[in-house]
């Protein structure tokens, strides 16, 4: 063991990458299929991911047997794999205004996503988590800025 980690923790951190990669491969792939639709792409990952439940299995176990080592987890993709997204999205989906957009975008869609994504995977009815996933997705589709008053 301590031939390849100096610790517990940074084992954790080899196997939290690992998890990481493959969730961010299997993204690049529902992104493809979806045609490049963000919004799209995070329903068709939480039914690949329910699918898949017993190989996040051990990813469950490692977070729960590890609680104080979860506050350094990064729920975005490393600086060396932006460019995917940016291959993958079909931007004129998006309004994107600024350079950073895009990636602060995707920041708040897996902020808002981690809990349904945990859920579909841990949950034995993830329907709820589901439909609530979509109503955010929805809200954030539809923008949260009042339409402005017309004035006559």
């Amino acid at each position: 063991f301590y031939m390849y980690f100096r610790d517990k923790e940074e084992l954790f951190h080899y196997l939290l990458k690992r998890y990481q990669d493959g969730l961010l491969q299997r993204l690049e792939r529902v992104l493809e299929e979806q045609g490049g639709d963000l919004l799209g792409a995070l329903p068709a990952l939480f039914d690949d991911l329910r699918a898949q439940r017993k190989h996040w299995a051990g990813l469950a176990r490692m977070l729960s047997r590890n609680s104080d080592m979860r506050l350094g987890l990064r729920l975005s993709p490393r600086p060396d794999r932006g460019e995917w997204l940016e291959r993958r999205v079909d931007r004129d989906r998006l309004d994107l205004r600024g350079e950073e957009d895009l990636m602060d975008i995707f920041r708040i869609l897996i902020y808002i996503s981690a809990t349904a994504m945990t859920q579909a995977i841990f949950e034995e009815d993830s329907g709820p988590a589901r439909a609530r996933l979509c109503a955010q997705l929805d809200i954030l589709r539809r923008g949260t800025a009042a339409p402005s008053a017309t004035k006559t």
